[in-house]
């Protein structure tokens, strides 16, 4: 069995990282994770809405795992995990009598699941699905144990056998707008589901000899890019071509953890269109594992994602990872 991992979410840099998000009061960072400091929090409103990541490629056998805490009286909470696509819709529904999540397809109940979940506290959710007509595939596992097993048709319709975002949304229900909890959103592909994921965030610490961007204030370059929560107020910019900054970052601690991909991320942004880039990712060992972005003239979020070690196409290991460097390089 083979899988890939292609976007992670901890929201430990106290930011969401969203895709969409509809009602901005539906949407916040809460000091309640699963692990390290932030988490995401649905808090509805009246009018209820919804948050997606996105896949970097749109697979047709997305997988996916994160954590979830549904909180206030989860019997009367509405929450809801849907397979965003064209004509076709995946979707999970919180069942509030059985305390399971019920599988539907274009709003016909095809499965329901059998695992309760625990009460007002985190648990893993694992989805994987196959889309095909009649001979797709849909399973989902609660804490490691599977709830749903379902075979047939997941693509009702002609049109592209693709997944393009994950949603998530929390409705208003019964007079009452409970909270609840998500962290550690793991999104890949393949025939397998993805385990028990964490997202560990690395924020950087200390300059290197590599410094050529220049800073808004100060003379640390690190230091005005590892605010947490971030802010726009200071930043590194350069208008020179080839120009290189790294900076080392946090060190990890691998124990009990097996690591399956390093994501460089930067919010970025050009002051005008002229189709300038950032190359983007680490220094691992001297060998560069970068790739090319073009910024937008809005601060946005761009990231790299690297399933082996650049040094030499192998698997990461804690050493390799504590000794990473961040890197950026200007392309115009």
């Amino acid at each position: 069995m083979a899988i890939a991992y292609d976007v992670s979410n901890g929201f430990d840099n106290g930011t969401l990282r969203l895709a969409d998000v509809d009602h901005n009061r539906f949407c916040f960072i809460s000091a309640t994770p699963h692990t390290g400091a932030y988490a995401l929090w649905f808090n509805p409103s009246s009018i209820g809405g919804y948050a997606q990541f996105k896949w970097d490629t749109a697979p047709s056998n997305p997988s996916v795992s994160f954590w979830l805490k549904l909180g206030g009286c989860y019997s009367d909470t509405l929450f809801y995990v849907l397979f965003v696509m064209d004509g076709t819709d995946i979707t999970f529904n919180w069942n509030p009598t059985t305390h399971t999540f019920d599988l539907s397809i274009n709003s016909i109940l095809v499965e329901s699941g059998t695992i309760e979940v625990p009460v007002n506290d985190y648990f893993n959710v694992q989805i994987r699905a196959e889309i095909d007509s009649g001979t797709g595939y849909v399973g989902l596992k609660i804490n490691g144990i599977p709830s749903i097993s379902f075979s047939g048709d997941t693509k009702t319709d002609s049109t592209n056998a693709v997944v393009t975002h994950l949603a998530f949304g929390q409705l208003y229900s019964l007079g009452h707008a409970h909270s609840s909890y998500m962290d550690d959103v793991v999104l890949g592909h393949g025939d397998d589901y993805l385990g028990d994921c964490r997202v560990d965030w690395l924020a950087p610490t200390v300059d290197t000899v590599a410094d050529d961007w220049l800073k808004s204030v100060g003379v640390d370059a690190y230091a005005v890019v590892d605010e947490i929560p971030n802010s726009d107020s200071d930043y590194l910019y350069t208008e020179t071509d080839a120009d290189e900054t790294e900076l080392a970052i946090a060190l990890w601690d691998g124990t009990d953890k097996t690591p399956v991909m390093v994501s460089a991320v930067a919010r970025i942004l050009q002051t005008a269109a002229t189709g300038d880039q950032v190359n983007l990712g680490v220094d691992s060992n001297g060998t560069d594992g970068t790739e090319a972005v073009t910024p937008e003239t809005e601060f946005r979020y761009y990231s790299h994602h690297m399933e082996l070690n650049p040094d030499g196409d192998v698997a990461w290991n804690e050493a390799a990872i504590q000794a990473l460097l961040f890197r950026i390089e200007s392309v115009f």
